[in-house]
């Protein structure tokens, strides 16, 4: 592949630099993706964030679970409408 180097690279490098070299990355890429965290203020707007996102999260599917059982009772509602009326129409036959 033209993107692989000629030969082999070795570095080495001490673990706190190696800590530095990740902290550095997840940071970059977290402000590549719009989350700043320089700061105390940004950090804690960002923990702001993610609770608010959990709430709403939680709170569509709270919905969604009661939605669900609301359609489930009115067909089940609806269904035993049906049977009742197929036997009160064959057993009370006038």
């Amino acid at each position: 592949m033209e993107n692989e180097p000629a030969e082999s690279v070795v570095l080495f490098v001490s673990r706190q630099e190696f800590g530095e070299l990740i902290e550095k990355s997840v940071r970059r890429g977290l402000a590549d993706a719009g989350l700043y965290l320089d700061d105390k203020i940004d950090r804690e707007e960002a923990r702001k964030d993610f609770w608010f996102l959990r709430r709403w999260r939680k709170a569509m599917d709270g919905a969604a679970a009661k939605i669900g059982y609301t359609v489930l009772a009115i067909l089940t509602g609806g269904a035993l409408i049906v049977i009742w009326a197929g036997l009160r129409a064959h057993l009370f036959r006038p």
